[in-house]
């Protein structure tokens, strides 16, 4: 994605639908777009964290994706073709920030990620036996090839 410097606003073009889909794209208000605002710094300096509001002139939502799974989450492609946005959308008020911001918010999102995994494997492992699958957890197949 590209941020382009002009005197009253800045211009975002990309269009995420082509490469990701976004989750919750079809209910969300407001979106963290990753941007280069600087490309001649590199990638720990050269990238922002940039809000922008689903009103916002140029954004364009697509309509929501069937997915085979997470469906409580629906997903849209997102398209920003010469969106306007003010310095205020700038995350943090500092241009470049972005890498250091990003890996901020995956600490998060690999903790959350965790959890869920925890959570299906132990939802698994409780509805096992009532779908015939096995009665205890001792009745799992034991590893191959000598190992305990």
């Amino acid at each position: 994605m590209n941020y382009d410097f002009s005197e009253s606003h800045r211009i975002l073009q990309a269009e995420m639908g082509k490469f990701c889909s976004e989750e919750i794209a079809p209910l969300a208000d407001t979106f963290l777009a990753f941007a280069w605002t600087d490309r001649d710094v590199g990638l720990e300096k050269g990238l922002s964290l940039i809000l922008v509001n689903r009103e916002a002139e140029g954004m364009t939502i697509g309509k929501p994706v069937e997915t085979m799974g997470l469906r409580g989450a629906p997903t849209a492609g997102i398209r920003l073709e010469n969106c306007r946005v003010t310095d205020e959308a700038l995350l943090g008020g500092t241009a470049g920030a972005g890498w250091g911001q990003m890996q901020a918010i995956l600490e998060e999102i690999k903790l959350g990620v965790s959890a869920m995994c925890v959570g299906i494997g132990m939802a698994c492992t409780e509805e096992a036996p009532r779908m015939g699958v096995f009665h205890h957890p001792s009745e799992l197949p034991r590893p191959q090839g000598g190992a305990s």
